[in-house]
């Protein structure tokens, strides 16, 4: 397994973001028992991150908001055209359908269906 160190350099204010540039952003999702943290990468470099305690987003309802403003953010700064994919992270069985039959560590996000569909198209 080859791990990749990635360079924090989101709180860098000389770094300017072109959002013309066909730049290739990635937006990185961990659900966790203690927290839901995300980023936003261009090649090694973190442009920003950030976390919310996973006991403040209780419910399928506000996790989806979570995630769709984790989501919002990162489109304002790197615009919509240049994020190329998101990974989303949880712990627990999913099936082959993105289900989210059982979270070891998430109680909120068991039978969660349909669940990127919704914070994807919150953002259409």
């Amino acid at each position: 397994m080859i791990l990749h160190t990635l360079k924090l350099v989101g709180s860098n204010p000389k770094m300017k973001i072109d959002k013309k540039k066909n730049n290739e952003y990635y937006i990185g999702i961990d659900i966790g028992g203690t927290y839901v943290k995300s980023l936003l990468r261009l090649g090694e470099n973190v442009i920003s991150s950030s976390k919310v305690l996973t006991k403040k987003v209780d419910t399928k309802e506000k996790i989806i908001d979570a995630l769709s403003n984790m989501i919002d953010k990162y489109i304002e700064i790197a615009g919509k055209e240049n994020i190329k994919g998101i990974g989303i992270g949880s712990k627990g069985t999913i099936n082959n359908e993105g289900v989210i039959l059982k979270s070891d560590s998430y109680e909120a996000l068991n039978n969660l269906d349909s669940w990127t569909e919704k914070v994807i198209q919150a953002e259409s």
